[in-house]
């Protein structure tokens, strides 16, 4: 199937708060027409045309990025409540909710956010696809790299306001956090099944109604071909690079690479920084390089994977335990 037919077919499914977010494909494909040829004589008129087709994919990423990080921050503190097991107010008015039938987010249950969340994943993949795709026609079209040097310039990280979505280490923490939700909505399954075979009603009918999980087959994100990765997270994916160790409290910069928090602030000279590890983030010197990439400025949009972290915390306890221990059960500073 066609790409184009693929993100019709996904964005068809999507609930009414996703419709027309997504990249404008088809019209994108006839902008490069108009451009200028490959050994064409590139008159003034398609050059003009060349750069427009610029200037409204440049809109259309910025466009696409600001959904997605406001997307994504608003499930994972709707989620908040079910990971921590208690209640808390409700988030402020303008929050997405996802579903078909609108409620507030405090109102979903653990699979509908964990549903919102593979939504998310799945809004960023498929217009990262739809953007390679279209910078890869530009170029075949009209010859140079014009279209691989603006993806370039989107997956730069000096440009955050461009293409985090490419790379955001917010991308990490909905894959813990449908790891969290999933597991939660099993294990309440689980026992409300127990309960209804403890109490002889054989079929189990009075059990509650749990919400589809998504992947699955009749599931709203399991339309078209075009679907992020599973939601079980790798071995690798919860190693610190610094230390080789299962990372305690996770720090996701900018570039998308994550470690353990005092690892990546001692990598980067930042150890010795006083403050909360907020202000010490927010003011942190723009040489200040990621520990993989060697990229400057990564720190001052980095983010605090809870999720990643309690992830990985399920997964080795000895560990996790261990540098707790070693740390006081914290780290150095303030949150």
């Amino acid at each position: 199937m066609k790409f184009a037919h693929q993100l019709k077919a996904l964005e068809g499914s999507a609930a009414q708060e996703w419709r027309g977010k997504f990249i404008h494909y088809k019209d994108l494909k006839k902008a490069i027409k108009l451009c200028k040829k490959e050994n064409g004589r590139g008159d003034d008129e398609a050059k003009d045309n060349d750069v427009q087709f610029f200037r409204a994919l440049e809109a259309e990423v910025r466009m696409i990025n600001q959904y997605f990080e406001k997307a994504a921050r608003e499930v994972l503190v709707a989620s908040e409540p079910h990971c921590k097991g208690i209640h808390k107010a409700t988030p402020p008015i303008g929050c997405f909710t996802f579903l078909r039938k609108p409620k507030p987010l405090s109102d979903l249950s653990a699979a509908e956010l964990s549903a919102a969340s593979t939504w998310c994943r799945q809004y960023a993949v498929v217009n990262a696809t739809g953007l390679r795709k279209i910078a890869k026609k530009h170029d075949k079209r009209c010859g140079g790299t014009a279209g691989s040097s603006f993806l370039q310039t989107c997956w730069d990280c000096g440009h955050l306001q461009w293409g985090s979505f490419l790379h955001s280490p917010l991308l990490d923490e909905l894959k813990a956090l449908e790891e969290t939700l999933n597991q939660h909505s099993a294990a309440m399954l689980s026992r409300s099944f127990s309960r209804g075979s403890g109490s002889g009603s054989g079929s189990g009918s009075g059990s509650p109604a749990v919400a589809t999980p998504p992947g699955t087959p009749g599931s709203p994100v399991a339309s078209g071909e075009l679907t992020p990765e599973p939601c079980d997270i790798a071995e690798e994916d919860m190693m610190c690079p610094v230390c080789m160790e299962p990372m305690y409290m996770p720090l996701g910069l900018a570039c998308g690479h994550k470690a353990c928090l005092e690892c990546a602030l001692e990598a980067a000279g930042l150890q010795k920084m006083k403050g909360t590890l907020r202000a010490v983030l927010l003011n942190a010197p723009r040489h200040a390089q990621c520990f993989q990439c060697r990229q400057p400025g990564m720190f001052n949009k980095a983010v605090l994977l809870k999720q990643l972290g309690a992830a990985i915390e399920r997964k080795f306890p000895e560990d996790i335990a261990e540098a707790q221990k070693r740390t006081g059960g914290k780290t150095s500073r303030n949150i």
